[in-house]
């Protein structure tokens, strides 16, 4: 279980929004690796030793983004060689690795969204403004695993009567896959029946039924909101200096040094970091009770 799932959903969907939006705003250097450290930070904190597995996808997608920006993006004042007359910049090198930065950064920060953001959170959400929707998007969301959990038994029982699927000719093959599509189909629509029966059972339709909700504001909510609307009057005033624009083009941008910009840059990390904080400290606290049990 994660620190950050004990917040309450609004504040947590919250959190998440505010953080994506600045990882795709701001393209300012400084930004970019404060965001990028903490989004793997925190995910280390909460995946393990795992999370470092992360690096075989992320390390070929900067690198790609930094050799394909250069071959169609041409500007820049500062040429390092011409390939058929045409300049390999600088400032495209540099943009492509800011690119690939940014989409590593927010492909990270979307996996710590889907550990700590529960189905049934999400359905909370939603509920209040289109509960039909958000019971759909919540059944979808669990039938997806459900269905590759069922097709993967399928595959081992076919396996198990000499039916393997990646055996034999490709007639044979192609024969074995759509039998175990059709079976696959047949399951599928046995589970919706069983779940509309189940559904209509338990007064699904019916004006007069309640709802319940196990979701609450709490201090620990409250103090991340009055955090969060702190952070947000600290962007205001980061954006007012121009403390999170940075141009790669035609040239680079000077890089404010200012000790103002400095501890603007400071604040700025230091929310970033608070997730990863409260998860190290959270796991500290139940290494300690487990060791004193």
């Amino acid at each position: 279980m994660s620190e950050l799932s004990t917040y309450h959903p609004f504040v947590l969907c919250s959190f998440f929004v505010v953080l994506l939006a600045c990882t795709m705003f701001f393209m300012h250097p400084v930004l970019l690796v404060i965001s990028f450290v903490a989004a793997f930070t925190l995910l280390c904190r909460i995946k393990g030793k795992t999370a470092w597995k992360q690096l075989y996808w992320i390390v070929p997608v900067i690198l790609l983004s930094a050799v394909i920006n250069p071959m169609f993006s041409h500007n820049g004042e500062h040429p390092i060689l011409y390939v058929n007359s045409n300049a390999i910049t600088l400032e495209a090198i540099a943009y492509g690795f800011a690119i690939g930065t940014l989409l590593a950064t927010m492909m990270l920060w979307c996996q710590i969204f889907q550990l700590t953001m529960t189905s049934d959170a999400f359905y909370y959400l939603c509920s209040k403004g289109s509960p039909t929707f958000a019971l759909l998007l919540s059944m979808t969301l669990r039938f997806v695993p459900l269905f590759k959990m069922q097709l993967l038994q399928m595959i081992a029982a076919q396996r198990a009567i000499g039916q393997d699927v990646a055996q034999g000719s490709y007639i044979r093959r192609l024969r074995l896959a759509f039998r175990i599509l059709s079976m696959m189909i047949t399951w599928a629509l046995e589970q919706a029946i069983e779940g509309a029966d189940a559904m209509r059972a338990r007064g699904y339709g019916d004006q007069k039924r309640t709802t319940f909700s196990i979701y609450t504001m709490t201090s620990q909510d409250r103090a991340a909101l009055y955090a969060l609307g702190t952070f947000i009057g600290l962007l205001v005033i980061m954006t007012l200096m121009d403390s999170t624009y940075y141009a790669y083009y035609p040239t680079f941008s000077t890089m404010q040094v200012a000790p103002l910009h400095l501890i603007l840059y400071s604040g700025y990390a230091l929310f970033f970091f608070i997730p990863a904080w409260q998860e190290g400290r959270f796991q500290k606290q139940w290494h300690i009770y487990n060791v004193s049990k």
